[in-house]
């Protein structure tokens, strides 16, 4: 609500305005590391992430937490891995450290003071296969 978008925008235009700012899949470079394909992003990927009692606490927040259709780009992804996909991303509040269909999802959030109860407090290692 505190951005300025071209006044024709919709959020699906505002949406796809920033998934076109990532690397088309065709582009990725031939000598990619097949062992070691990390993503980023500093959206959450999936509303799923989010642990239930997060949801509960937090339910009018999950209509800008995920994005199915970041999801379904950094899956587009998975032709350059041999299996071992992660994706690290941030914005939301939650530690995660998840697998869904491959892709490990890891969020090492720091969250507000407040927030400690629900969130623990240390550094994700994301070790890749040798």
């Amino acid at each position: 609500r505190r951005c300025r978008w071209p006044q024709d925008w919709d959020s699906a235009s505002i949406s796809d305005h920033f998934l076109s700012l990532n690397p088309h899949p065709d582009n990725v470079p031939s000598n990619v590391d097949e062992r070691a394909f990390v993503t980023f992003s500093h959206f959450m990927p999936r509303a799923d992430l989010l642990p239930h009692p997060a949801v509960m606490h937090s339910g009018y927040l999950l209509p800008i937490l995920g994005s199915w259709a970041l999801d379904r780009q950094l899956r587009s992804y998975n032709r350059h891995t041999s299996g071992h996909h992660h994706h690290v991303y941030g914005h939301s509040h939650v530690n995660v450290d998840r697998t869904i269909n491959g892709v490990r999802y890891v969020n090492n959030a720091r969250g507000y003071p407040t927030e400690y109860r629900y969130n623990e407090r240390h550094l994700h290692q994301i070790m890749l296969p040798a």
